[in-house]
């Protein structure tokens, strides 16, 4: 048997305000010992820090228990194109 669980992230450019929310469906199957989520993160901006916390939570949105304590962090990469907009110093 399978259920349906939300995997959310919140996140955001500053680590106290993670407003901005990613989720995705997923079937969890109760006969495994684990899930694996996947969560795609849309529009980020290249060469920029981010910060997050994720959580489960049901299909009607409660929670799940599964939810990160820890804000944790990743930076974009830069795009060719901006690279070398840097080292000429023009924008």
């Amino acid at each position: 048997m399978s259920l349906i669980e939300h995997s959310v992230v919140h996140y955001g450019t500053d680590p106290k305000d993670l407003s901005t929310k990613a989720e995705s469906q997923n079937r969890w199957n109760r006969n495994l010992p684990y899930m694996i989520h996947r969560v795609s993160l849309m529009k980020l901006k290249p060469g920029t820090k981010y910060y997050y916390k994720i959580e489960s939570v049901r299909g009607d949105g409660t929670p799940l228990g599964g939810k990160s304590n820890a804000v944790r962090q990743f930076t974009t990469k830069i795009t060719p194109r901006q690279r070398t907009a840097n080292e000429t110093g023009s924008h």
